[in-house]
């Protein structure tokens, strides 16, 4: 893991686009920490990371420290949410 980072994050997935062009697409919010200064090297690092390693491109959004709890329930929930399906219901 990229020592830059929380380890915290969130991904929403979403269908963008109209038939017959539609396509899939993968959003993930990554916490960074509070000492990082360089963010754009960092986003561009995470999204080339994603990349090598899932042989895909992945939308990189950086979230400030603590920022995702309201999203993943830390803190409040037993089980932490890490995916939003924002697609249509019944074309996924």
């Amino acid at each position: 893991m990229d020592q830059r980072v929380t380890g915290e994050y969130y991904c929403i997935v979403e269908r963008d686009g109209q038939p017959p062009n539609e396509r899939e697409e993968m959003t993930i919010m990554v916490e960074y920490k509070a000492e990082v200064s360089d963010l754009a090297g960092l986003k561009k690092d995470l999204k080339a990371l994603l990349r090598a390693q899932l042989e895909v491109t992945i939308n990189v959004e950086l979230a400030a420290p603590m920022s995702l709890a309201r999203l993943t329930g830390y803190g409040t929930e037993p089980k932490i949410k890490r995916v939003e399906d924002r697609r249509p219901k019944g074309q996924k």
